[in-house]
């Protein structure tokens, strides 16, 4: 299952929730949180794949860390899309596939 957490940092027991992203019971995790914020660069959750981070932080900055997802930088994928989106409301970058189940 996903996790989503734009509440509150300190309402996840992040080491949990790393070891659920290792284990495979969680498979995809988004967060606006983290405890504490900025988050240190050495923090496992940054070695995901699976996991995006836009903390409370993220605003500030366009080269903060938090807005990027793997490899993808989400103002790259933002700008992409939007050209498109505007006319005729499809995404060219980074879509959903709903035929494959997310």
């Amino acid at each position: 299952f996903a996790f989503i957490n734009v509440g509150r940092g300190s309402t996840v027991a992040q080491r949990d929730l790393i070891a659920a992203l290792k284990n495979g019971q969680v498979r995809f995790a988004g967060l606006d949180v983290t405890s504490p914020e900025p988050l240190p660069d050495d923090n496992a959750l940054w070695t995901f794949e699976n996991v995006i981070l836009t903390q409370h932080t993220s605003w500030g900055e366009h080269a903060n860390k938090g807005r990027r997802f793997g490899k993808s930088d989400l103002f790259e994928i933002f700008f992409a899309n939007i050209p498109t989106f505007i006319v005729d409301q499809t995404l060219v970058k980074n879509a959903v596939d709903l035929t494959k189940g997310y």
